[in-house]
């Protein structure tokens, strides 16, 4: 099983993440994010434990369709953006059930009778992470340290069923001034 390498970038300002297709591997994803410099003007509100302030948005897109978006207010937090553990079930159910219908075909060969092999659910959809960029703006003049870091599917067969791609987005209408 080959790692997904973690994607770690220092980010002040705005600007955006391109997404390897390497990640749609991932069964779980999270985002880790550093504080490098605090702003100039930096609020801390107290009354948190740790205290908690705001250093930036964070949001997760597909193309230009904003998925999930997060804060970012505290000095070092981490966002769980996905969790495939229903997807990793799935993948276990089919090596579970391909290792059932081959002790099916090993006992139909050791007894002499013709036993074809039919794997119903080889081909069924799992769910994959989508985004394909991650779009930032820091407040002020702060700078962090994000790193998106995976852990790869387990699996027995790479071509255990097919990842679900993101239904196609509506057509675009013809915007109005307000």
């Amino acid at each position: 099983m080959a790692e997904i390498p973690p994607i770690e970038r220092v980010i002040s300002g705005k600007g955006i993440i391109k997404i390897p297709q390497a990640f749609n591997k991932a069964r779980q994803i999270l985002l880790y994010v550093d504080l490098l410099r605090p702003p100039t003007n930096e609020y801390q509100n107290y009354t948190w434990n740790p205290s908690r302030s705001f250093y930036a948005h964070v949001a997760f897109c597909i193309d230009n369709y904003v998925l999930y978006d997060y804060d970012v207010n505290f000095a070092q937090q981490v966002f769980q953006v996905f969790e495939g553990q229903d997807s990793q079930n799935y993948l276990a159910l089919y090596c579970s059930h391909e290792d059932v219908l081959n002790s099916f075909v090993q006992y139909a060969v050791a007894s002499g009778f013709p036993y074809f092999k039919n794997n119903s659910i080889k081909d069924y959809p799992y769910t994959v992470f989508i985004p394909n960029n991650i779009k930032f703006f820091c407040y002020t003049d702060c700078a962090l340290r994000l790193t998106l870091s995976a852990r790869e599917f387990f699996t027995c067969d790479p071509d255990a069923g097919q990842p679900t791609p993101p239904p196609p987005p509506p057509p675009q209408w013809r915007r109005h001034p307000p």
